[in-house]
């Protein structure tokens, strides 16, 4: 039976994968594992991105990995909508993986670095395919932009019992909201909290600088080294990301049990919060390397 109802449809429409500052700690984790030129190319292109939404501060490369997102917040007609995703149904095992038709996430990586690669494409067209690039690789590693359960990707699967504080007004507490800022969650108390909260746009990090966002990236490479993800970071196919997404989604993001009916919530125990603070921690760190190795293909020629 459809889990999608009329009063979710819009939630679809502005659920991320990880939160700004998620995408802005995948940001930091490329930035420290990249060589100087990287970062000055990396950060000469995506200046040229449309600064509209951003409250007309210019992008840097922490914070280039946002762009999309802040778009997609402003409620203005957005383009690229369905290249966030793929929706790729829940099995048992996530066995049955097979990529649809695009357009989605894993296509929107592969046409972006493509664009890329062309020595003709004008500066500006790669400003925004290098933004675009940014955003998706992050996207990509989260579970539930891989795998649905006829819900959307955990849209339409209501949990309370989660601190949420940047839910968009006339938002409810969803499993893949939960998700997208699972790296940040802990449990005190016996309560689900936010460890910290992602800072404004007038107070975003800027690349070498303290904050909360570089320390929560710092913390996560200290537990997540380069060095003990070597081998998967190696790992440069889109597709091959996507599956892995796809499996944790399967067999770790969704709570044990059945799903729940329309508008009935699901409280989310702290256990499952524990377990998957690892999972989307290890995620944003794979990120965040995989990143950092693309960008180093595409603009360190040593």
């Amino acid at each position: 039976m459809k889990r999608c109802i009329t009063a979710l449809l819009a939630l679809a429409a502005t659920a991320h994968a990880w939160d700004l500052a998620g995408h802005m700690i995948v940001g930091e984790i490329a930035w420290q594992a990249s060589t100087p030129a990287v970062r000055e190319k990396v950060g000469e292109l995506v200046r040229g991105l449309d600064t509209t939404f951003s409250g007309g501060q210019a992008y840097n490369f922490i914070t280039a990995n946002a762009w999309l997102d802040d778009m997609r917040a402003q409620g203005r007609k957005y383009e690229w909508g369905k290249w966030h995703y793929v929706d790729i149904a829940k099995t048992a095992d996530g066995s049955a993986f097979a990529l649809p038709d695009p357009p989605h996430v894993v296509w929107a990586i592969e046409d972006s670095l493509k664009i890329l690669r062309d020595s003709q494409t004008p500066a500006a067209k790669r400003s925004e395919a290098l933004g675009i690039l940014m955003h998706c690789v992050g996207d990509l590693h989260q579970p539930l932009h891989a795998c649905t359960w006829d819900d959307r990707g955990g849209n339409g699967y209501l949990v309370g019992g989660v601190a949420f504080s940047d839910l968009y007004k006339g938002g409810r507490g969803n499993l893949h909201a939960f998700w997208d800022e699972a790296y940040r969650v802990e449990v005190r108390g016996g309560k689900i909290v936010e460890s910290f909260i992602t800072p404004p746009i007038t107070s975003r990090p800027e690349p070498g600088k303290a904050g909360v966002t570089t320390a929560a990236a710092k913390q996560i490479m200290a537990e997540f080294s380069a060095e003990a993800l070597a081998t998967e970071i190696f790992v440069q196919e889109p597709v091959a990301w996507a599956r892995e997404s796809h499996v944790l989604g399967c067999t770790k993001a969704y709570p044990s049990g059945p799903h729940p009916g329309d508008q009935e919530v699901r409280t989310l125990p702290p256990e499952f919060a524990s377990g998957a603070r690892k999972i989307a921690e290890r995620r944003v760190a794979l990120a965040g390397y995989r990143l950092a190795r693309l960008l180093a293909g595409l603009f360190d020629k040593q």
